[in-house]
């Protein structure tokens, strides 16, 4: 039988609970049910919170060989008491509730309803974190795992050739400070081998046989198993890093062939339905309100689509990552944009539309103020790209010639500006410090560039083995194409969408001056009829239209900078352009004579 805690909280919540309904005269057949279940909840005490806490507690050890991680004993604590304080809460409230009738007009019955449905929500969310929490960390873990992947293996390929030790090798990848999963995965197996006294390699194997993802059971696992009988991976990591390069290839070549879907999409989605709509709108005699609702619901559906399709394929490991200050003044443009362009379509609605010049000019302040942060980031990655390029064929060639790799990059730097002379100098001549070597890894813009500088100074500092410096080469040679492609994926997808939003500028417009020129005509000549009616009630079609097709360039722009950066914040210069090339294809078609 369990013991009954009779706490401070379930006494000062029963004594809270039974003043109110004194105080209010609120004696009544709800209120003693109400107070029945306050008796009851103080009567279990902390039994219930307790076997939650223990049931927590179990849950975070049984999962931890799929999570690699837990809530602590403090935090578990700490989710108990915030639980046991909701369900007090929802009693107080329930309580109330049904002494209503007695207590009329004390509290609004909105207000108390939308309390009691935050505290109940709240306490299921509490009640469910747990098993949400470790669904999340298994996804995690299986993504940040798989994006590092294939470059753990170019690392373990390239060092292979050196004949280091088992040990060596994945000392080397926990003391890593670009492949971060990797290593808290050694770290882990460190843990579980301590905890049940069997060998590391052992432990390694039962992590990787049950690792929630694939590629690490059937692919990484080799590895180890190769390891643990053999030591010599040279061969195991050749044919894993071929299987693991075709299928990083296949996610890049799938986001190209797409091409055609997104453009299409986006084309239909937002430059085509405005059109169309703009065409016949005044014809039938449509409505605005029905208009605007239709075009809204197809223009996000198409983006959540495009975007979650964009991001499926690209390779998290290619995304730049933003400064603080870039992320901030990026954050915060983004947003206003879009205030801007969703106030724009509503204020046309009222017929109080900003007036066109206004509003590019707006736009250009807007688009590009972080323009001058986020290109910047932009050029950098273009710039590392340039030294991965250049060492990569430095160093095939050191593999032949036999030369010293350090000294070889350093004079082929030259010939790629000062800029390259400095940053290879300050490489070759500090591989040996480990702050150093730290500093310059965790500046990289991308895991990509982060990974091949590790790899880098690890082989220099290991040894100038030609075999070493061979798979090291040809390994970022065919990982460069993959890069390449993507990089000429997103130039191509930017200058398709600037050429459709010319094309929607120039189109929307002709069919505005042709319906105001039809209008004028049916004015001057009097004709009195239905079709002359229904035209009349659409006098601020054209302008609602023109707002949303703007809104539809900012949120076309952010496909763009996905496939340039990986991130949204890399879209501003395709918007600036979308908008600005639709503007003068407008200004250029409404002022020819025709």
């Amino acid at each position: 039988m369990s013991q009954i805690h009779y706490t401070p909280e379930y006494i000062a919540m029963l004594f809270t609970y039974v003043a109110i309904i004194t105080l209010t005269n609120s004696w009544n057949i709800a209120s003693a049910i109400a107070l029945i279940l306050s008796i009851l909840l103080v009567s279990l005490g902390d039994t219930i919170f307790d076997r939650f806490e223990q049931n927590t507690r179990d849950l975070m050890i049984s999962k931890y060989i799929y999570t690699g991680r837990g809530l602590s004993s403090r935090r578990v604590k700490l989710l108990t008491r915030i639980l046991k304080n909701f369900v007090l809460g929802i009693v107080l409230f329930l309580g109330y509730i049904l002494s209503y009738p007695v207590t009329y007009g004390v509290v609004p019955p909105l207000l108390l309803l939308v309390a009691f449905g935050v505290l109940s929500v709240s306490a299921l969310v509490i009640y469910f974190f747990p098993k949400i929490s470790i669904v999340f960390w298994i996804s995690q873990r299986k993504t940040d795992v798989e994006v590092e992947l294939p470059y753990a293996l170019v690392f373990l390929r390239t060092l292979a050739p050196l004949r280091l030790p088992v040990y060596e090798l994945i000392e080397l990848i926990e003391e890593s400070v670009s492949l971060k999963a990797f290593a808290k995965e050694v770290k882990l197996a460190k843990k579980i081998s301590s905890a049940t006294s069997t060998s590391f390699l052992t432990a390694l194997d039962t992590l990787t046989a049950n690792h929630p993802s694939e590629k690490m059971r059937e692919i990484f696992r080799r590895i180890i198993l190769v390891a643990a009988s053999m030591g010599d991976i040279k061969e195991i990591a050749e044919k894993v890093f071929e299987e693991v390069y075709t299928w990083f290839e296949s996610r890049i070549s799938a986001l190209v062939e797409k091409f055609t879907i997104i453009v299409g999409t986006a084309l239909f989605a937002y430059f085509f339905t405005p059109i169309v709509v703009a065409a016949i709108a005044p014809i039938i005699g449509a409505s605005t309100l029905p208009i605007l609702v239709f075009i809204l619901s197809i223009q996000l559906l198409a983006f959540f689509v495009l975007y979650t399709l964009i991001t499926s394929f690209y390779p998290t490991s290619l995304v730049i990552k933003p400064s603080r200050v870039s992320l901030m003044v990026g954050g915060i443009f983004i947003v206003s944009s879009l205030m801007l362009a969703i106030a724009n379509i509503f204020l046309n609605i009222l017929g109080l539309g900003i007036n066109d010049k206004i509003l590019i000019v707006m736009f250009a302040v807007f688009l590009g103020i972080p323009i001058l942060f986020t290109e910047k980031e932009i050029r950098r990655a273009k710039f590392y790209d340039r030294f991965v390029q250049m060492s990569s064929d430095t160093l095939s060639l050191v593999a032949i010639t036999g030369e010293n790799p350090a000294k070889t990059l350093l004079e082929n730097s030259k010939s790629y500006g000062d800029k390259m002379r400095r940053f290879v100098t300050v490489i070759v001549s500090g591989y040996t410090s480990p702050a150093l070597r730290q500093a310059l890894i965790a500046k990289a813009p991308s895991l990509y560039h982060a990974t091949f500088i590790e790899t880098l100074v690890t082989v220099l500092r290991l040894g100038f083995k030609p075999e070493a410096l061979r798979t090291f080469a040809t390994s970022y040679e065919k990982l460069n194409i993959v890069v390449g492609s993507a990089r000429g994926f997103a130039s191509m997808l930017e200058t398709v969408m600037i050429g459709l939003s010319v094309v929607a500028g120039g189109f929307l417009a002709y069919l505005d001056k042709i319906y105001n020129n039809l209008w004028s005509l049916i004015m001057k000549v009097g004709v009195v009829g239905s079709t002359t009616v229904i035209f009349a009630q659409m006098p601020s079609i054209y302008a609602i239209i023109d707002a949303l097709t703007v809104l539809s360039m900012l949120l076309t722009s952010m496909f763009v900078g996905k496939v340039r950066g990986g991130s949204i914040l890399y879209s501003f210069r395709a918007a600036l352009a979308m908008v600005v090339f639709y503007a003068v294809a407008k200004y250029i078609v409404l002022n020819l004579a025709f």
